[in-house]
């Protein structure tokens, strides 16, 4: 099994990744990336098992770039910012 930093600096194209290595390379925890799910454009997951998901390596990076194409015009706040609003 590989270790999670091996993983970070692995292609997304064509595999599929875990909640774990998205939060990991994004720098958010793992209850932000559902709520991003839930709340924005964010790709949904596939249920792989009754207790495993992850999400296709290749609509993470579509996500990704195209937040880099728009730029500061749609920031997105991890899920404990967002909170303190309430």
């Amino acid at each position: 099994m590989q270790n999670l930093e091996d993983l970070v600096n692995a292609s997304l194209s064509g595999r599929l990744v875990r909640a774990k290595e998205i939060s990991y390379r994004l720098g958010v925890s793992v209850p932000t990336i559902y709520h991003w799910e839930k709340s924005n454009d964010f790709p949904k997951r596939l249920r792989l098992g009754p207790n495993l998901v992850a999400w296709k390596g290749d609509d993470i990076q579509a996500w990704l770039d195209k937040l880099e194409v728009e730029g500061s015009s749609q920031q997105i706040e991890p899920l404990s910012q967002q909170s303190e609003k309430i």
